[in-house]
């Protein structure tokens, strides 16, 4: 037993603080020019969704499971639930994929008062502005347009029906929903973002915008439980930039907040699988007039993980570490700079990993970009607060 606590305690406090080495590519042909909007100041952000979108449309989403297998889910009422999904009352996938989707909210989140049944969702309706979202919404309700026989008309003579144009975008929405982890709920309305009324978008200390920009990942369907509406539903991974203009004004720090999760009302039971395994990558930049830049990693509210599923991801990179560490220093190949990344929350499991990659020079915009990547396999839900620092 003292062996075992011996190695533990070597093996932990050599964790605390490790160096490292990081290759910087200067290929011209690797600029991003999206990276550079993080130069811009936090006010130009809140007033600009077009730019903020692109910046939300660095990060990069994934699940093990991109591709869905069944048709159809439906309500779990018993017999009620398969007796309207035969007559028509269900969740329809698209495409069977799970679809990345970025934009700007159409109004507060809404919210279910009390549970219904095993349901408690959190809603919200993005917009998107990018064209490659607006394009994926506008195919949606094509099919829409196609399986909804009680549209009349007229109705097929307007929006979303119709090609949409700048004037028209905001009715071109996806609406998207989870239920999140009953015993999580109250702690996630206090440490990430709001699921109990009266807290909302405008007021939740994370957000601080009645109308953020966000980004959501998961099946894309059309409900027609009601009226065959465009959604992503449930969305499981879930990230914005925290701009309240209360706390986060300083052009030298970006603030992301991501949640990785299954849908907890059981109703998409071949669509939201436990556990979740994937990974996340969000996107960084040092000013090449700057020494380091500091990278805060503070898990929130988080269950249990599984470790048998992780090793599922076979095409991690072996210098993909476990958060097993307080902090850990990268040197950046030929240059005296470096990368400072600290961990708030020693997290025990092997299942959730982080690793730093595609360091790369912008030339025209004196900065180095790069990405920061996070897997793993979570049997309920991980967040997150990412904060970088120069």
């Amino acid at each position: 037993m003292k062996k075992i606590f011996l190695f533990f305690f070597i093996t932990s406090t050599l964790s605390l603080s490790a160096q490292f080495k990081l290759n910087v590519s200067y290929d011209k042909k690797l600029t991003n020019e999206s990276y550079a909007f993080l130069l811009k100041s936090k006010e130009e952000l809140r007033q600009d969704s077009f730019i903020n979108e692109q910046i939300v449309d660095l990060v990069e989403p994934h699940t093990l499971d991109s591709i869905i297998v069944r048709k159809y889910q439906h309500h779990r009422l018993f017999m009620v639930g398969w007796m309207i999904h035969v007559l028509g009352y269900h969740w329809i996938s698209v495409d069977f994929h799970r679809h990345k989707v970025v934009g700007t909210l159409k109004r507060e989140f809404s919210m279910s008062g009390e549970e219904q049944f095993t349901e408690f969702d959190i809603n919200m309706d993005i917009i998107p502005h990018l064209q490659k979202y607006i394009d994926i919404d506008w195919q949606a309700y094509q099919y829409t347009k196609k399986l909804h026989r009680r549209l009349s008309k007229e109705a097929l003579t307007k929006a979303p029906f119709i090609p949409p144009t700048l004037e028209s975008i905001s009715q071109y929405r996806f609406h998207c929903e989870n239920t999140p982890d009953r015993a999580s709920r109250a702690a996630l309305n206090a440490q990430f973002y709001p699921t109990l009324r009266p807290t909302n978008t405008s007021t939740h200390i994370n957000i601080g915008e009645a109308r953020p920009t966000m980004g959501v990942y998961g099946p894309l369907c059309l409900d027609c439980n009601h009226h065959c509406g465009v959604e992503i539903h449930p969305y499981e991974w879930l990230w914005w930039m925290d701009l309240n203009p209360t706390t986060q004004n300083a052009t030298n720090q970006t603030r992301w907040l991501f949640e990785f999760t299954k849908d907890g009302s059981n109703r998409f039971k071949e669509w939201s699988t436990t556990p979740r395994v994937g990974s996340i990558s969000f996107p960084f930049i040092l000013p090449a007039d700057k020494d380091s830049l500091i990278i805060q990693i503070e898990p929130l509210v988080f269950k249990d993980f599984d470790e048998e599923a992780f090793q599922k991801m076979k095409w991690l990179p072996t210098e993909a570490k476990t958060m097993h560490f307080q902090r850990q220093e990268y040197a950046l190949s030929g240059l005296n700079k470096k990368i400072i990344v600290t961990n708030n929350k020693f997290i025990p499991s092997d299942a959730w990993k982080y690793w730093i990659s595609d360091l790369h020079f912008d030339g025209v915009n004196n900065i180095y970009t790069g990405n920061i990547h996070f897997a793993g396999a979570v049997k309920d839900l991980f967040t997150c607060s990412l904060t970088m620092k120069y």
